[in-house]
């Protein structure tokens, strides 16, 4: 029995033998040159973008489209090359599959230009091997061209590259740096000049619905805001925001004290009305004029004074100045009807001398240098005239009955101001200018991570086999490089460096 196996085991393996010796010699005696293909190449838009362009080509044109658009078919020769004679000989294409498994180049698209059936030894052969990569999708794909032929088979290795053609992701490259430059193009001039309308309008229309709002104040926004126009229209912007800082910075010192701005004005107004009303001041020249017109400008110019206080402190300054002159007109008054009394004509002449001398030093005084020796000389004159007065009275054996004094009204002090709350919080068209700065930088900031064309297209042979990501990045980084651009040089002006303009200087 053990035997009888012995001689079957050892009648197959002669009859393997006798079969294996023809495969191996057959084999050993072909030699294919390159022992793989590698091809890489463009798909076309497909019959859509061949139908639009199309129309435009001269009648007698072919209907494929151009070589810029789409790359023709890609050729490869591959060389036989045999020590026998070979019969049989076929090549059978097949499938290349793409990486994700997914999509295919179908076998009908690689042509081998193959004539005849026999390979005979030692006459090199060629064969045009072609692909037709138009319609093939984008990726990268592997497969092979099986070469058939009597009593074997050898498979030679197709590596292939697909990827969009040029113009697509050019076009898109070219729409991210122009979107790159529009926005750029509104940070520099753009919104600065939206911001001013902005902001303008806002107080334009705050100042109108004040009811309150001092004529003061009123005159100082209105100019501002006028200006403000006025540097929009002519285009200077610079002008414009200088303008607007100035409006802003009166509206909020406003807002921010109304209570004591109103409470000194007011105060202001009764200063205006004592002048108005005569008495002391029914001859208003000199002194009491320039008095009465520093008062009014305290209303007018109420913006330029930093706080209530500061305005306080001015009217209180000008009420001393007034009260000091009431005083001093009123004693005047007092010894020019106490000289009248004199019996003595030359006496009396000369202190009617005197005292027309005073009344004029009185009215022609300054109010930044008012006579500090006036006041000196009046109440030592009243003193004089007191006493001459009485022995006049006591010679004669007569009780000095000297003329009756009239009451002096005194302006009282300004009101103090009191604590004022802080401004309110800033306007929502603000808070929406805050929330496209931090998101402009942030996007600036994320547009960094895009990578060059060159990366993204030229060096990368299966682009477009992912469309979302190979364009949405190219549109990234052409939009990325002028925002970049933007940065970089805003940062080198702010260092100051040799060779590089300063901010507001040439733009590179």
């Amino acid at each position: 029995m053990n035997a009888h196996k012995f001689r079957l085991v050892l009648v197959l393996l002669g009859s393997l033998f006798v079969w294996l010796v023809p495969l191996a010699r057959a084999q050993s005696g072909l030699t294919i040159a390159p022992t793989q293909l590698t091809l890489a190449g463009t798909h076309c838009y497909g019959e859509t973008l061949t139908a639009l362009v199309q129309p435009f080509r001269p009648a007698t044109a072919a209907a494929a489209l151009p070589d810029w658009i789409c790359s023709p078919p890609e050729t490869r020769t591959v060389l036989l090359q045999a020590t026998q004679t070979f019969t049989q000989v076929k090549f059978v294409p097949l499938d290349l599959t793409r990486a994700d498994g997914v999509a295919i180049i179908p076998a009908a698209q690689v042509r081998p230009q193959w004539l005849t059936d026999t390979i005979s030894a030692n006459q090199p052969v060629t064969v045009p091997v072609t692909l037709d990569l138009r319609s093939a999708p984008g990726g990268q794909f592997t497969g092979n061209l099986l070469l058939s032929y009597y009593n074997g088979s050898q498979s030679i290795p197709l590596n292939v590259s697909v990827k969009d053609p040029w113009l697509a992701p050019f076009a898109v490259l070219l729409l991210g740096i122009l979107l790159g430059v529009g926005v750029s193009a509104y940070r520099t001039s753009g919104k600065p000049r939206d911001q001013v309308r902005v902001r303008a309008s806002q107080l334009r229309a705050a100042v109108q619905a004040d009811q309150q709002l001092a004529p003061g104040f009123a005159q100082a926004l209105t100019g501002a805001l006028a200006l403000v126009d006025i540097g929009l229209q002519s285009d200077n912007v610079t002008e414009a925001q200088t303008a607007l800082t100035r409006a802003d910075t009166i509206w909020k010192k406003w807002s921010g004290a109304r209570a004591n701005w109103l409470a000194q004005l007011a105060y202001q107004q009764e200063i205006m009305k004592r002048f108005a009303a005569g008495g002391d001041f029914a001859n208003l020249k000199g002194y009491t004029l320039a008095l009465q017109r520093a008062v009014q400008d305290v209303a007018d110019h109420a913006p330029d004074f930093e706080n209530p206080s500061k305005l306080r402190e001015r009217l209180d300054a000008l009420i001393a100045q007034l009260n000091k002159y009431l005083e001093l007109q009123a004693i005047y008054n007092y010894m020019w009807n106490l000289h009248k009394k004199l019996t003595d004509d030359q006496v009396r002449q000369a202190w009617q001398a005197k005292l027309e001398q005073w009344q004029t030093r009185l009215a022609t005084q300054t109010l930044d240098k008012p006579d500090q020796v006036l006041e000196g000389e009046i109440n030592q004159g009243r003193q004089t005239l007191d006493k001459l007065y009485e022995d006049q009275a006591k010679a004669a054996g007569e009780k000095a009955a000297p003329p009756p004094e009239q009451p002096v009204v005194f302006l009282q002090g300004a009101p103090a101001p009191t604590r004022e709350a802080e401004a309110g919080a800033a306007n929502d068209a603000a808070r929406r200018l805050q929330i496209f700065t931090i998101a402009g930088y942030a996007i600036a900031v994320a547009l960094l991570a895009g990578i060059g064309f060159n990366e993204l297209y030229i060096t990368k042979a299966t682009f477009g086999a992912q469309p979302w990501t190979d364009y949405f990045s190219l549109l990234v980084w052409g939009f990325g490089a002028e925002a970049t651009r933007q940065s970089l040089t805003s940062l080198l002006q702010n260092w100051n460096l040799p060779g590089v303009p300063a901010q507001g200087g040439a733009n590179g």
